[in-house]
């Protein structure tokens, strides 16, 4: 069955299939329950973990995971001085893969019967833990599910079935001796077997709210990061992909002036289908306004002087950096 599997994912545009049982995901109660007592969890990370951890809280009937994996692995296209990450670039990954696993349920559903549950990134359960158990890929020391033929660039999914097959081996791979990842994270969120998520510059750029003179100083995109997986060398050799699943050249990039004028109804009209759309636009114009104090670009004074906003994080950006540097 497993075989036969592969050959549907695949034919419905996944790059990577395996099979999880989904109780490796309960042996992680205690390392989440010690990571929310250090104050290592982010605040957008699901507060109930058990529904993190417990796949029949989404099917009942469950018995087994299908782990799914695409490569976003295309050449980024990222404004030299307001760069977004590679997994923001172009049409929104949840809605690329909502329609692939549609497709792929749609003849699960035909072909064996049962019950079905898919999901990417719109549950809480560890998809990272599945993808690593379905030997999808291993944990890299930068956090990430690395794949030795497709890298880091990988987004990840699942579908949970009542259908009974078999899981496929854990990889038995691993970053060895190399540590390029924690050298090269400018905020010191990696180090030997710890990620902290409050540090991680990626996150910082999805917080809601004002950031510290320290967390801003480390701001040094619009959204997101991929330092820790630019150096990897895994990522160095990885396969390529065409994007074309992701519009590259359909789906606009953000425009500054938009960002700092528009209204989020009117932001999410033009730009709502970019995965770093989701914060909406107060979040991409706090990262824009500290992005252009670190840089030193004073081009945009009129239109941020112009700004009255009554959100925290916006109006201490303005305040206490670019009116600092600027106005």
């Amino acid at each position: 069955m497993f075989e036969k599997i592969k050959v549907m994912a695949r034919e419905a545009g996944f790059d990577l299939v395996g099979i999880s049982d989904g109780k490796s995901l309960a042996r992680l109660k205690g390392l989440l329950i010690e990571r929310k007592k250090k104050s290592l969890e982010s605040s957008i990370e699901e507060e109930d973990i058990n529904k993190r951890l417990y796949p029949k809280a989404y099917l009942p009937t469950y018995r087994s995971i299908i782990s799914l994996a695409i490569s976003y692995n295309f050449p980024s296209r990222a404004d030299n001085y307001f760069p977004i990450s590679k997994s923001s670039q172009g049409l929104d990954y949840h809605i690329v893969m909502e329609g692939k696993l549609s497709s792929l349920v749609d003849r699960l559903s035909r072909e064996y019967g049962g019950d079905y549950f898919a999901f990417s990134d719109r549950v809480p359960l560890l998809e990272r833990e599945i993808a690593v158990d379905a030997g999808i890929g291993f944990y890299g020391k930068n956090s990430s599910v690395i794949n030795p033929t497709y890298g880091s660039f990988i987004y990840l999914a699942g579908i949970l079935t009542d259908l009974e097959i078999g899981p496929s081996k854990r990889l038995n791979v691993d970053c060895g001796t190399c540590d390029l990842c924690i050298k090269a994270c400018p905020s010191g969120a990696l180090s030997e077997g710890v990620f902290n998520p409050n540090r991680c510059i990626s996150y910082l750029t999805q917080r809601k709210g004002a950031l510290t003179f320290e967390e801003s100083g480390l701001i040094n995109s619009l959204y997101g990061c991929d330092i820790c997986q630019d150096v990897c060398p895994y990522n160095k050799s990885a396969l390529e992909s065409d994007g074309k699943d992701f519009l590259l050249d359909k789906v606009p990039s953000y425009d500054p002036i938009d960002i700092l004028t528009m209204s989020n109804k009117e932001f999410q009209n033009k730009y709502g289908m970019i995965a770093g759309s989701w914060r909406g636009v107060k979040a991409l114009k706090r990262n824009l306004i500290i992005n252009l104090t670190n840089r030193g670009i004073g081009e945009y004074y009129n239109e941020i002087n112009k700004i009255e906003d009554e959100n925290v994080g916006v109006s201490k950006a303005i305040e206490y950096f670019y009116k600092g540097r600027f106005l």
